[in-house]
């Protein structure tokens, strides 16, 4: 009996971004305020519903990152975030931390999801690995 392949994460990345252009978002829709902060705290830019910091932090693993957003009342990105300032051709951490987790393909661990400038989205990496990171405030 053949066991099921597991689809590769630029197939699960592609199949998203069909859901988010057929339901009407796209990478795009979710935008930068051009004209002014939209009412983001200082040192953000909006992003769709919320705002994004302008500036990386130093680098944390998961935990560490994820309760040093906590701390400031904000939170990690998404992958989908990231990838939309990467289509809007703004500067990423090579790579950087989102908020994101995935299990690893044999089981039995969690990794963390680390966004590259180029879009690369790597989703095996673990959860102690210090990145970069930015946070998000509500």
């Amino acid at each position: 009996m053949n066991s099921p392949r597991r689809p590769s994460p630029a197939l699960i990345l592609s199949i998203i971004a069909i859901v988010l252009a057929l339901t009407g978002t796209t990478y795009a829709g979710i935008h930068l305020a051009r004209s002014s902060n939209g009412g983001c705290p200082s040192g953000t830019k909006g992003l769709g519903p919320g705002c994004i910091e302008t500036h990386l932090r130093p680098a944390q693993g998961l935990s560490q990152a994820a309760a040093t957003c906590a701390k400031a009342g904000r939170r990690l990105p998404t992958a989908s975030e990231l990838l939309a300032l990467v289509a809007l051709g703004r500067p990423l951490g090579n790579p950087e931390l989102v908020g994101d987790i995935s299990p690893s393909p044999g089981g039995g661990r969690i990794n963390q999801t680390v966004i590259y400038s180029d879009g690369r989205q790597e989703l095996t990496e673990s959860l102690d690995t210090k990145r970069r990171f930015r946070c998000v405030a509500p």
